[in-house]
């Protein structure tokens, strides 16, 4: 649709972010904001798990590569995991906070598709798993990887409606790299759809571990809205407004058919 502009960032929980603040390099990612007790607007309740009264962010920015909303949600994180993974491209290996993961299957499967050596890690700071891609340079978080119980309704699902495009690599039939182009550097993306036919689809929320929505930023929300076909989504919420980082901005959240947490953003102009 042309109401998405791009990829605005990856939501992710996390915990101490008063501690992870205080980090110089973040994976080579810089803060443009930290926010604390932020309450908890009533329209997030359906993406929440348990009762929860507030959250810190933290926004961490990359001029390259997808930006990262680290998120800290009093009470604590639920245990579930996130549905969504991701990999990071650096010239330089992880810092010391990070820990291999040695003999990861799905390390070995994304390094038959690239054909080239990828591993997992573990941060010890963050309490986040990702992907390493060696690089020529620092690139920072460049593919978004979702695993899918049926691949072509999943394509259909995010060509059609998120403005992704089909890349011709990598060539093999379980799985499929869609590319979102935006006219903003830091806000295209890379999607890799995996197909397993085993993959449980639980109704995911926003305050489990891992890596757990994705945030669009769009034109109009209410545009936007008015044109899906409803059967596309398990969960449409309610829109609100917020402002946080300096920006008015109007937020509502979606489930996808196969329960995906994606979030879409629009600016408001301000009001002096």
């Amino acid at each position: 649709m042309s109401d998405i502009l791009g990829l605005d960032h990856i939501c992710a929980s996390s915990d101490n972010l008063k501690e992870i603040s205080k980090i110089d390099d973040l994976l080579g990612y810089k803060i443009l904001f930290m926010k604390n007790n932020i309450p908890i607007n009533e329209e997030k309740n359906d993406i929440l798990c348990g009762n929860i009264f507030s959250h810190n962010a933290l926004f961490l920015t990359n001029s390259k590569s997808i930006s990262i909303e680290l998120i800290e949600h009093h009470p604590k994180t639920a245990e579930n995991i996130g549905q969504y993974n991701v990999i990071y491209e650096s010239n330089r290996f992880p810092n010391s906070n990070c820990i291999l993961v040695e003999q990861d299957k799905r390390a070995k499967y994304l390094s038959s598709i690239f054909n080239e050596q990828i591993s997992k890690f573990f941060d010890k700071k963050t309490y986040l798993s990702f992907f390493f891609k060696n690089s020529k340079i620092d690139l920072g978080l460049t593919t978004i990887i979702f695993e899918t119980k049926n691949l072509e309704n999943s394509i259909k699902f995010w060509t059609k409606i998120f403005n992704f495009k089909i890349s011709q690599i990598p060539e093999m039939p379980s799985c499929k790299l869609l590319e979102l182009h935006s006219p903003i550097n830091s806000w295209n993306a890379k999607l890799l759809l995996i197909e397993n036919p085993d993959a449980i689809m639980e109704k995911t929320f926003l305050n489990v571990k891992g890596w757990t929505c994705l945030s669009f930023i769009v034109k109009k929300i209410d545009s936007f809205l008015s044109k899906i076909d409803n059967s596309d989504f398990s969960f449409i919420g309610k829109s609100y407004e917020l402002n946080i980082g300096g920006k008015n901005l109007k937020l509502v959240f979606l489930r996808g058919s196969e329960q995906q947490l994606i979030e879409l953003v629009e600016v408001k102009q301000n009001h002096g």
